[in-house]
């Protein structure tokens, strides 16, 4: 991947004390903020609408329950706080409801053990540590983390915005400016960024980048889906393992997990239409099922000033596998009504 932005050298920081992270009026698209959400969010959100998993027993049960769980406001959020790209054109600091990316650090988790549905939607954020020739997007300025993704899947969040992401945890800093574990008695949201740019951004160029990859993305992970119809069940099976085996269950072993994992790592590879018996009878002999909250899907669209947002493949009846057969998976109306992107401002255009 050729880069013209890695080619060129980074500015000199600016002189000065580093300006206070102020509350905006308005989010705008390419900001980074933060917000309280899961990382299965989307990634359930994906499953809901995957070709070939309604053949799955329960499987779109599942979903409409855990969606209705995820988005009850009568209880927390899920996850933790995390930063998020807006992809509105803009957004009140009010609104209940905000089309994002979310991102995710990798910690002590080698990519290669990330799960599938992770390292196919999964985009890489450009640090001094990233091989080079790998495709990447940068932010400015640049993320300091060297294991940074970006979950390149497009939906509407109704959790609250928290504000900007702040800079300065790269220096063992909190969000105040004050070392981790240091008792907060303010109220202030000032981090001791190193060069005086308090906020993270993407540049028009990288986010409208990022728009085409979310469309180009799960354009071909529906395409892979339909044409191997068990191809969505064992990437489904995949995640629930690597979930479980993050959670530390009782009497599942990190061994237990990799073998299964390989195996859906085989599976995936080969492209075969082997069921997923063949999966099961080489790893987990439990008939429990795992699942995780889920969303409703989008699909970035954009038409003249407007991107607009859709679940491809989503249905209204349970019928869902006769269906998806006789319509284009662009073309199937949303089982609910979904909030549109605003319209994109003149230097999206």
């Amino acid at each position: 991947m050729n880069c013209s932005r890695c080619d060129i050298a980074p500015p000199l920081p600016p002189e000065g004390t580093p300006p206070a992270v102020s509350i905006p009026s308005q989010y705008v698209f390419g900001d980074v903020c933060t917000v309280r959400e899961s990382i299965s969010t989307p990634v359930e959100m994906v499953f809901m609408d995957a070709p070939g998993l309604e053949t799955k027993p329960g499987a779109r049960e599942r979903c409409a329950k855990h969606y209705a769980a995820l988005t009850d406001p009568s209880v927390p959020p899920p996850g933790k706080d995390r930063p998020c790209i807006i992809l509105s054109s803009s957004v009140p600091v009010d609104s209940a409801s905000t089309t994002i990316c979310l991102k995710t650090t990798l910690g002590k988790t080698p990519y290669e053990q990330l799960p599938l549905i992770v390292k196919h939607f999964g985009v890489k954020v450009a640090s001094k540590q990233l091989p080079a020739g790998e495709e990447h997007v940068h932010s400015d300025p640049e993320w300091p983390h060297p294991q940074q993704l970006i979950l390149a899947i497009a939906f509407t969040t109704q959790r609250p915005i928290k504000g900007m992401w702040p800079r300065g945890r790269e220096n063992g800093l909190s969000d105040t400016g004050k070392p981790r574990g240091e008792p907060d008695s303010s109220n202030a949201t000032t981090p001791l960024a190193d060069d005086g740019v308090p906020v993270y951004k993407y540049e028009r160029e990288a986010r409208m980048w990022l728009v085409d990859k979310c469309d180009e993305l799960l354009m071909k992970w529906t395409q892979r889906c339909q044409k191997d119809p068990n191809f969505a069940k064992v990437v489904e099976a995949d995640f629930r393992v690597r979930a479980r085996s993050t959670r530390n269950s009782v009497g599942f072993t990190d061994s237990h997990c990799d073998l299964e994992h390989q195996r859906c790592l085989e599976l995936a590879a080969n492209g075969s239409m082997l069921s997923l018996n063949s999966f099961r009878s080489t790893g987990r002999r439990s008939t429990r099922k795992f699942s995780r909250p889920s969303t409703p899907l989008r699909k970035l669209h954009e038409v003249g000033n407007v991107f607009s947002a859709t679940r491809p493949g989503a249905c209204s009846s349970p019928s869902l596998k006769s269906n998806s057969r006789k319509k284009s998976k662009w073309s199937l109306k949303s089982r609910r009504s979904q909030p549109s992107l605003s319209q994109a401002t003149g230097d999206a255009n």
